[in-house]
C-alpha cells in the first residue's frame, strides 16, 4: 500500500529544499532575502553570518533546509553571535539542526517587514499552472533558550483571504509567481504549491520558500468555499488558537462553548472550528472566522482570540 501522488516522489525533498529554492531563484531572477544556501556544517554556517553583519544586518536567520512550520529556524543577534563565537559551533551542531539534514540556508534578517504574503497554484498534470489563491500569512514569534543562549523560533499561526491583501501588490505577487511556477512546470514538477515572500515598507517583495504541497491556507480556502454559497467570494481568518481552559477537553465541549458563535448560511457570518488534533493535548485547534467584510472577519477572530 502507498500514496497516491501526481508527480515523481522525489520532487517534494527537491522542490522543498529551501537551498534548491533560492538556487533556482536567482538563476531565474525572483527576487530573494540576502544570504547563502547550500551551507553543510555548522563552521560554513558561522562563517556567513558575520558577512551578512556586514551589510548592515542586525539579526540573521539560519534555516534547515528541510524545515516546516518554522521549526529548525533561528534568529541570532550580533551581540549573541559574538558572546558565543567560541562555542557556536558546538551550539549550532547539537541545537540549531540534527546531524541528518545535509543543508542550511543562513539569511539576513529584515526589521522592516510589513507583510507575510502568500501565493498557492496548482500544476495540471499538462504542466498548465493553474493560480489557487493568495494570502496574507500571520507569523508568531517564541523564544528559545539553549545551553545560555536564547534563539528564536519563527512559524505560521494562520491566514487571512486576498481580500487582505491589496490589489496592486495581489497582483504584482501573482505576475511574478506565475512567471516561477511556469518555470517549476518546466522542470517537472506537478500539483499543488505555495510560494512565500515578505514585503519590505518599501514596498520591495522578497520570495522566501517554495512549498510543494498542500499548505494549510489551501484548506482554509476550500471549507470557505463549502460554506460560502454567495457569489461574493467571503473575507476570513484562519487562527490557530490555544487556550488553556480547552486542555483535556472534548470536541463536543468546545464546539458548545462556542455555539453562539458558530458559522450558519442565514447569518453569512460566525466561525468554523477545524483541525481538532491537538485539543485534548494542548488546548489548540484551528478557528475559521467567516463573514462578508474584513472588519466582520477580524472582529470575529478577536472576539476569539481576546475570550
Amino acid at each position: 500500500a502507498g500514496i497516491a501522488v501526481e508527480s515523481d516522489p522525489a520532487h517534494f525533498h527537491y522542490f522543498g529544499s529551501k537551498s534548491v529554492f533560492r538556487s533556482l531563484a536567482k538563476q531565474y531572477n525572483l527576487a530573494i532575502p540576502a544570504g547563502f544556501e547550500y551551507q553543510k556544517d555548522a563552521l560554513e554556517v558561522a562563517y556567513c553570518i558575520p558577512r551578512l553583519f556586514g551589510h548592515g544586518f542586525r539579526r540573521v536567520v539560519i534555516k534547515q533546509d528541510e524545515g516546516i512550520l518554522g521549526i529548525g529556524q533561528r534568529i541570532i543577534t550580533v551581540g549573541e553571535f559574538v558572546k558565543h563565537i567560541f562555542r557556536f559551533s558546538r551550539l549550532a551542531i547539537s541545537d540549531i539542526a540534527p546531524v541528518c539534514f545535509s543543508n542550511f540556508v543562513v539569511e539576513g534578517y529584515y526589521e522592516n517587514v510589513v507583510g507575510s504574503p502568500s501565493v498557492q497554484f496548482y500544476i495540471q498534470p499538462d504542466g498548465t499552472a493553474k493560480l489557487d489563491s493568495v494570502h496574507r500569512q500571520m507569523i508568531i514569534r517564541n523564544d528559545f533558550d539553549h545551553g545560555g543562549v536564547k534563539y528564536q523560533i519563527a512559524g505560521n499561526a494562520g491566514s487571512a483571504s486576498h481580500q487582505f491583501v491589496p490589489e496592486p501588490l495581489r497582483q504584482k505577487l501573482v505576475a511574478e509567481a506565475t512567471a516561477f511556477v511556469d518555470v517549476l512546470a518546466e522542470k517537472g514538477l506537478r500539483g499543488h504549491l505555495g510560494l512565500d515572500a515578505i514585503v519590505l515598507s518599501s514596498g520591495e517583495i522578497l520570495w522566501t520558500e517554495l512549498n510543494p504541497r498542500k499548505v494549510s491556507p489551501h484548506y482554509a480556502l476550500q471549507i470557505a468555499r463549502r460554506a460560502w454559497k454567495w457569489p461574493i467570494p467571503p473575507c476570513y481568518i484562519a487562527s490557530v488558537m490555544k487556550k488553556t481552559r480547552w486542555e483535556g477537553k472534548t470536541v463536543e465541549s468546545v464546539l458548545e462553548e462556542l455555539a453562539p458563535l458558530l458559522f450558519t448560511p442565514q447569518s453569512r457570518k460566525g466561525i468554523i472550528p477545524y483541525a481538532y488534533n491537538l485539543l485534548e493535548s494542548n488546548g489548540r485547534i484551528t478557528i475559521l472566522s467567516l463573514a462578508g467584510t474584513t472588519k466582520e472577519a477580524f472582529a470575529l477572530s478577536r472576539r476569539i482570540f481576546e475570550s
